[in-house]
């Protein structure tokens, strides 16, 4: 079986530091160590859901405890995004983003931002 390119190089599973290491570098968050809570928090965090993933019977509810663990997280990052006004303008933006490329050099670059949408 091919292995992914993110697969870990040993046999053995990935830390859960090892783990929030390439999240970190996925979301762009590696210019800088996590905050000092979250490392604090992190083994607690882990215990609980070592504890949960003992508690399920079979593999079917280990994905619906990962389900829950990744609406979790959609939660936490959801929070983190700015309101937009329905029908507002991305007149804050930067050059380039949210504009279509009709001259060299107003190609956006990099990551898009995201915005969190009104519920309805």
């Amino acid at each position: 079986m091919p292995r992914h390119a993110n697969a870990p190089e040993s046999s053995r599973p990935p830390t859960v530091v090892e783990l929030l290491e390439r999240v970190a570098v996925e979301r762009g968050l590696d210019f800088e160590p996590p905050p000092e809570v979250i490392v604090e928090a992190l083994p607690a965090l882990t215990q609980i859901v070592e504890r949960l993933t003992d508690r399920c019977r079979d593999v079917q509810e280990r994905r619906w405890l990962a389900a829950a663990l990744a609406a979790l997280s959609h939660h936490v990052q959801a929070s983190t995004l700015r309101e937009l006004p329905m029908g507002g303008v991305l007149n804050d933006m930067p050059r380039g983003v949210g504009e279509w490329p009709d001259q060299p050099g107003n190609e956006p670059r990099g990551v898009l931002p995201a915005i969190k949408r009104g519920a309805k």
